[in-house]
């Protein structure tokens, strides 16, 4: 899988999930449904026998949710 801000791989029965969406890989909607995508894509892989998730960034993994994403929200 190719998405925006996630990719996936497997080598050698290590399947791989990395996310990439500088500056600090804050999570917002399109990019949770991106590692839930690749989630359900390497757990179907007979391929990959164990998971990773990182990051390509350096440094960190996440800073977390993306602010202007909890701005717009609205509360229930």
């Amino acid at each position: 899988m190719q998405g925006k801000f996630v990719r996936t791989r497997v080598d050698n029965g290590v399947g791989y999930i990395e996310i990439a969406k500088p500056k600090a890989n804050t999570y917002d909607l399109e990019m949770m449904h991106e590692v839930d995508a690749a989630l359900e894509e390497l757990r179907f892989d007979d391929h990959a026998k164990v998971l990773v998730l990182t990051s390509t960034l350096a440094g960190f993994f996440s800073a977390g949710a993306d602010i202007e994403m909890l701005k717009k929200s609205q509360p229930d």
